[in-house]
């Protein structure tokens, strides 16, 4: 019966999920497989034409950090006017200096500035890392890589066998 679920599960996604996300996720890379882009449905299209100068690519930016920062901001005053027992709901899945900074600050300030400065910098350190290997497309560089290594085991592998064959069909046959 497990089986019959997850097979099920797995037919339910590769026609629902799936399609969707490869749509959006991986759209910039029709044209790398010779592929045409359907008119109107890019999302990277429409936000490359609404940023075509640098100075609007830049403002863009901006405004996404500032959407960021306020999204944050708004979360964070969301969780303050919660009841107390929600607060301490969801505070029990947190760690206790994100939710409960001036106690802890108050406490011990040089452990928490360096816990937050640790903590900005890994994730500073993590956007920077999928930021550059977004830009560089290193994910489709090593998938040509390894295709073009493949093909050459391939070759290898089939001329080899060839040869092997045709050794073994040359040689005369005993009765």
């Amino acid at each position: 019966m497990a089986v019959v679920f997850a097979m099920m599960t797995s037919y339910f996604l590769s026609r629902t999920l799936v399609p969707t996300m490869v749509h959006y996720l991986l759209e910039s890379e029709v044209e790398l497989y010779g592929g045409v882009e359907q008119e109107g449905s890019s999302m990277i299209t429409a936000i490359a034409t609404a940023t075509s100068d640098s100075s609007a690519h830049s403002s863009g930016r901006w405004r996404a950090w500032l959407i960021l920062l306020a999204v944050v901001a708004v979360l964070a005053g969301a969780f303050q006017l919660l009841p107390a027992a929600a607060q301490e709901y969801i505070g029990a899945w947190l760690p206790k200096s994100i939710y409960d900074i001036p106690q802890e600050f108050r406490e011990n300030r040089a452990a928490t500035i360096l816990s937050w400065a640790r903590v900005v910098a890994f994730g500073l350190l993590l956007t920077a890392l999928v930021y550059e290997i977004f830009q560089n497309n290193w994910i489709w560089r090593t998938h040509q890589a390894f295709n073009r290594q493949f093909e050459k085991f391939r070759r290898f592998t089939v001329g080899s066998w060839r040869w092997r064959s045709s050794i073994v069909l040359s040689q005369p046959r005993s009765r």
